[in-house]
């Protein structure tokens, strides 16, 4: 039969397609076998029997009967296996490699891969980078700074702990700003109060003394000792008159006591400009004149000394009373103890070990209002009271030619 123009046309379109179709196919199965014989060098992927073919019978880059070429049953041209676009495992996209990783990851325990559900780049489980599980930098070593610091607040704690020990019906109040810790005698000056059944006592001066002297270790050994609490603190307190003055005046009579000239041994002594009043209490002692007497501790310079004042004491410690006895002039001024100072902190403890208990001081004399001889005699007074000690004197007019 023949053909007409139309139908010959037709075939002729028809043939053209099919050919195409057969050319692009065979382009694709050729791109799909050099995709797979690339890809089995590739962790994670398994290489066909029968690159780019599907099924039994099928023409390469087909899928199932009546599919079209690279398709599934009741899939969309272009699609691979069920639910999937261009091939690979189930829910992958295509060059994935194991389920739940991302593009680029290998199979688990493999180079280049990570394990499963890690992201890339990652090493063990919970890991970054590879690294040993927990491990890191160590902690940075603590300072002698930050141990003073840390030892500053145990202190506290203790003295108010062991004060309870030896009053166990009498609370410790610390005035924290009054504390002065003398790390050559292991001792701790501080005002304060205590609080128990009977009340409240006001205006108390405290002297605290550790038992062996702690202080004189590295801050570090400071720090062990007093967590640890092998240690042990006595205590002494007297009553100041600091809560009978007014401010103004307890300043005044401070500046009035250091001006003053003492007497030491029978030798004249006078504080420095740099000196300053702990703390002002009153006595009553019968061998004192006048029956009682004013005692109080002065800092000057590697010195702390406790000094008096006696006779012609008023009947009371207030305002008007004080500003009587510094208009007398026959009050008699004496020094009755003289120790080593010096302040805690982390100079003093990095000597450590003990050595800070037996280093040498100097005993500055250049700004004392006496002679050579006299600041010579005194300063041999001072040192005999403790000759394990070396002892470098600064006598007056910065003359510093004597040694102890």
């Amino acid at each position: 039969m023949a053909l007409s123009k139309g139908k010959k046309v037709l075939i002729a379109i028809v043939g053209a397609v099919v050919t195409i179709g057969a050319v692009i196919g065979t382009v694709f199965a050729v791109k799909k076998i050099k995709e797979n014989v690339e890809m089995t060098d590739r962790p994670g992927i398994t290489t066909p029997v029968n690159p780019g073919q599907g099924d039994e019978g099928q023409k390469p880059g087909q899928g199932d009967e009546g599919q079209n070429p690279g398709q599934d049953e009741g899939q969309e041209p272009g699609q691979g296996d069920e639910g999937q676009q261009g091939g690979g495992d189930e829910g992958q996209k295509p060059g994935e490699g194991d389920e739940g990783q991302d593009p680029g990851q290998g199979d688990e325990e493999h180079p280049g891969g990570g394990d499963e559900g890690q992201e890339p780049g990652e090493g063990d489980e919970g890991q970054q980078g590879g690294g040993d599980e927990g491990s890191g930098d160590e902690t940075p070593g603590i300072s002698e700074e930050e141990y003073y610091e840390k030892n500053l607040d145990l202190i506290k704690a203790a003295l108010v702990e062991e004060y309870s020990k030896d009053n166990p019906k009498r609370t410790l109040i610390l005035d924290e700003d009054s504390i002065v810790i003398n790390e050559a005698l292991g001792e701790i000056y501080f005002a304060g109060h205590t609080q128990g059944g009977l009340g409240a006592v006001k205006n108390l001066f405290f002297t605290a003394k550790f038992d062996n002297n702690i202080l004189s270790h590295s801050q570090e050994k400071i720090y062990e000792i007093l967590n640890s609490k092998t240690y042990d603190i006595n205590f002494t307190n007297i009553k100041s008159i600091r809560g009978n003055l007014s401010t103004e005046v307890y300043n005044e009579f401070s500046n009035y006591l250091l001006k003053q000239k003492y007497d030491f041994n029978g030798k004249g002594l006078s504080f420095s400009k740099e000196a300053i009043v702990l703390n002002i209490s009153e006595f009553k002692d019968g061998d004192a004149f006048g029956g009682q007497y004013i005692q109080f501790l002065v800092i000057d310079g590697n010195m702390i000394y406790t000094a008096r004042l006696e006779n012609a004491m008023p009947a009371s410690m207030g305002d008007i009373a004080i500003s009587q006895i510094m208009g007398y002039s026959n009050n008699v001024f004496k020094i009755t103890a003289v120790n080593d100072f010096a302040e805690f902190g982390v100079d003093g403890a990095e000597q450590g070990g003990g050595e800070a208990e037996n280093a040498g001081y100097v005993l500055d004399l250049s700004e004392v209002p006496i002679s050579k001889a006299e600041a010579a005699s005194l300063a041999f007074d001072i040192w005999s009271l403790n000759p394990e000690k070396d002892m470098d004197v600064i006598l007056p007019a910065n003359d510093s030619g004597l040694e102890m």
